[in-house]
């Protein structure tokens, strides 16, 4: 019975192991498989977020909170007590000697060569206000360091923002060519069935051939340009992102006024900091006591008079004041609010400097709100050209060369309202991300 046992426990306990690892390879798989298929549709906050997680310096949080825990670790063990072995022989040109001389007892006469090895333990007793703020100055440090990421990664977003919407606009005009190939191969139409009357010309009609073979052109380039800017979102977001992927368009944004940039939750760390090393000042000056005891053997031992080697023991408190700090710490602390002082300028700085690109980012938001309110009108009165100027191709009062001119003229109207909307969406985008509210 327990010949057999044995092999149905470890085929058991073979069981649970692949029932434990087979839902994390299937986790990967999955995510793998997900990522690997063109996306269908994607938007412009799940650009951001997996932009965040692709970008390979985004590790280096978990390493600062590693590096951080090891640190005050440490740190703590400054507050245990000092350990440590010592030894030393000497020899000196005179000893302590008793000036009698008896014939009733004998006067110990003392060894130049004098030998000691002992060991000692010391528990500090002050030093903990040193050691509390060492490690807020670990943690302050890390959270530092955490904001510089945070910088780096928030600059990723402008171009994260520019592809976008650059796909987007390169969208729009792909659609818009459509349109306009519309127009033209329905005035095309138009010309060669006069033109097999007899009263059109073949010029009129190469004419339009020629400008569609154009915009043919036109629309190469786009989805040139469009394979480039989805290649690039691809590198930086990680996912398989196509040209036949649709971006969806952002929504508009309600405009926030505060400044929440990463930059200035960096000039208040580091503010932190310099109050924490102003205290250091202050602390690393403070007289120190300790509590030891210290055993060991040697030649001569406590007995000073005793010329054999003896083990012996000492233990109490000890104190100590190193007075020399004083002569800098004065300088120190002038030096810290001379920092504190720079900080606060260059804090002042990026505030002035973030305003005035956010006011100028204000401005061009008015701009396209105007030019928006009057592209409706514009492409309306277009249309009705268009239409009329199609009326007047059927019937032979215009020529190939005017009704090429009003289709173009309503093409650009449109162009004009799409480029203004995209422009009006990216530039409230841009000004949310100078000022740190998306």
């Amino acid at each position: 019975m327990n010949r057999n046992s044995k092999p149905i426990m470890i085929q058991l306990s073979s069981f649970k192991i692949v029932f434990r690892i087979l839902p994390v390879f299937f986790y990967l798989f999955l995510t793998t498989k997900l990522e690997a298929q063109e996306l269908k549709t994607i938007n412009i906050d799940t650009c951001f977020e997996r932009a965040r997680q692709n970008y390979p310096r985004i590790r280096q949080f978990s390493l600062l909170e590693r590096s951080m825990e090891y640190s005050i670790k440490n740190a703590n063990k400054a507050l245990l007590p000092v350990t440590g072995i010592y030894g030393q022989a000497t020899y000196q040109s005179e000893v302590t000697s008793l000036p009698v001389n008896s014939p009733l007892f004998d006067v110990p006469t003392i060894s130049k060569d004098q030998y000691r090895l002992y060991g000692e333990i010391v528990q500090p007793l002050t030093n903990s206000f040193v050691i509390n703020e060492y490690k807020r100055s670990i943690k302050v440090n890390t959270e530092m360091e955490k904001q510089k990421l945070e910088i780096e990664l928030y600059q990723i977003k402008e171009r994260i923002l520019n592809l976008y919407f650059g796909i987007l606009l390169t969208d729009d005009q792909i659609k818009q060519i459509d349109l306009v190939k519309t127009d033209l191969i329905s005035g095309l139409n138009t010309l060669t069935s006069a033109f097999e009357n007899g009263v059109a010309l073949r010029s009129q009609i190469d004419l339009i051939k020629t400008e569609l073979l154009k915009l043919d052109q036109k629309n190469t380039i786009l989805i040139a340009n469009r394979k480039g800017y989805t290649e690039m979102l691809s590198l930086f977001t990680g996912l398989n992102v196509s040209e036949q992927t649709e971006f969806q368009t952002p929504k508009t944004l309600i405009m926030e006024k505060e400044i929440k940039r990463p930059e200035l939750d960096l000039f208040k760390t580091q503010i932190k900091l310099l109050e924490i090393q102003n205290r250091l000042v202050e602390v690393k000056n403070l007289p120190n006591l300790s509590l030891f005891i210290q055993g060991g053997y040697g030649r001569p031992a406590l007995n000073m008079l005793n010329n054999d080697f003896k083990s012996y023991f000492i233990g109490g408190l000890r104190f100590s004041w190193n007075l020399s700090g004083f002569y800098t710490s004065g300088n120190e602390k002038k030096m810290i609010r001379i920092n504190q002082q720079s900080l606060d300028l260059m804090n002042e700085t990026f505030l002035f400097n973030t305003a005035l690109k956010t006011r100028q980012q204000n401005e061009e938001l008015s701009k396209y709100m105007k030019l928006m309110e009057t592209d409706d009108e514009i492409i309306s009165l277009s249309e009705n050209v268009k239409k009329v100027a199609e009326s007047q191709l059927k019937n032979g009062t215009i020529t190939a060369n005017d009704f090429l001119n009003h289709t173009l003229a309503l093409d650009q109207a449109r162009q004009s309202k799409l480029t203004h909307r995209i422009q009006f969406l990216m530039t409230q985008y841009q000004t949310q991300n100078i000022q740190g509210n998306y």
